[in-house]
């Protein structure tokens, strides 16, 4: 049992039974807090007696029925392990697997900005591997509150940024979101989108199914696959498209008055981009638009349309912001083929199933290797792959699993 299988069985929203709920995120960030004190790992909590964990939650002098109901329900939901396996299977043969905090291709930049309120597990359909790929996001009102001339400007910048290199992601829902991702689909381009509710139902659309197959879509969400539309989950994913993008644009914000506060799904994600360090908000000048107008002044940026240069200046020039090439090493260097000519390395870089295919042809570039990394004669994306994972480990980068939430 590992820390990422026990994970899975105390926080997943699937196998649920009557009588234990799921702990929810913030639990299990109490949940790790408090083992850590005891320098326990989560996988330790496996095939224990109640009365062997209360101690570890609890002073001896407070358990209660409280502290016994806690344990219990723990226990509970690590003895679902098999109902979980046969769900975790039928979930795969939609497609669908879980990334958890423990897992390499985990976002870095969740923990960065969101800290303890960083989701622990997600469910996704395609290739991880466009996490660490340069994204555009899209977002506007639904379908009911936008027009022609929306779907229109929304379809022209998604052109651009797939044609300046930059993939499209967006929130997955019925018009700005849609509209910016069948232009991804249709220019064979790539995109992710983070959905608020039903994974199973976005993966039966056949262009989206088709293009998770050839490696160009991904879909992510916090929410388990079959969830229903709920109005919070699909405001409170609004913070991780910003995360996920280089910049945001977004196309219309319409709002409505509730209590005297101005209120809508991208109007929200908007304000807690402004009100954060995320990125920086790009906003189309409508002036038709209330909310798009009410965005500019709160300190938005303004754009037009792909034809006018400063607006994509605005938006592609600094989007990447290019580091200076580090200085190796000849010790840092040697130690990168060290690691690069050990037999696990190809397992733990975590080749996809088209690398795979070419396995022997990398293994051979490898062998050819001897006095400088450089060597590596293989294809761009794929040797910057491998560069990674072993300047990585030659330099003692921490793993996920030995990264704290509460750090």
């Amino acid at each position: 049992m590992t820390n990422r299988d026990m994970l899975i069985l105390l926080n997943a929203q699937i196998s649920v039974g009557a009588d234990h709920r799921p702990f929810t995120n913030a639990e299990i960030v109490k949940i790790i807090a408090k083992i850590k004190e005891k320098n326990f790992e989560l996988k330790d909590l496996y095939d224990r007696e109640d009365a062997e964990l209360l101690p570890i939650f609890f002073d001896s002098k407070i358990i209660g029925e409280k502290e016994r109901g806690f344990v219990e329900r723990l226990n509970a939901l690590i003895q679902r392990q098999g109902s979980m396996a046969f769900d975790l299977m039928e979930l795969k043969r939609w497609g669908i697997q879980i990334l958890t905090i423990f897992d390499d291709n985990y976002p870095e930049v969740f923990i960065k900005y969101l800290g303890n309120r960083a989701p622990v597990l997600l469910y996704y359909s395609g290739n991880l591997g466009l996490i660490k790929g340069d994204f555009i996001g899209f977002s506007g009102s639904r379908l009911k509150k936008s027009n022609s001339q929306d779907e229109e400007l929304t379809r022209a910048w998604a052109r651009s940024a797939l044609k300046n290199n930059f993939g499209i992601i967006s929130g997955g829902a019925t018009g700005i979101d849609t509209f910016a991702t069948q232009e991804a689909i249709y220019q064979k381009g790539r995109f992710i989108e983070f959905l608020s509710d039903s994974m199973i139902k976005r993966i039966q659309i056949n262009q989206i199914s088709k293009a998770i197959q050839d490696d160009r879509g991904l879909l992510l969400s916090e929410v388990k696959p079959d969830a229903s539309f709920n109005v919070g989950m699909a405001m409170a994913r609004n913070k991780y498209i910003y995360l996920l993008a280089k910049k945001v644009i977004i196309i219309k914000a319409e709002y409505t008055i509730k209590n005297k506060k101005k209120t809508g799904g991208t109007w929200n994600g908007a304000i807690e981009n402004i009100n954060s360090t995320y990125i920086k908000l790009l906003v189309v000048d409508n002036k038709k638009s209330k909310g798009n107008q009410d965005l500019i002044e709160l300190g938005a940026t303004s754009i037009t349309n792909p034809e006018d240069s400063k607006s994509c200046d605005l938006i592609f020039s600094d989007a990447i912001m290019i580091q200076p090439k580090e200085t190796k090493s000849a010790d840092l260097d040697i130690k990168m083929i060290d690691i690069l000519k050990q037999k696990n390395t190809l397992k733990l870089v975590k080749l996809t199933k088209k690398e795979l295919d070419k396995l022997a042809i990398i293994e051979d570039a490898i062998s050819k290797v001897n006095d400088s990394f450089e060597e590596l004669i293989l294809d761009k994306k794929l040797y910057n792959k491998i560069y990674k994972y072993c300047y990585d480990a030659a330099t003692n980068k921490p793993k996920w699993e030995q990264l704290s939430l509460l750090e």
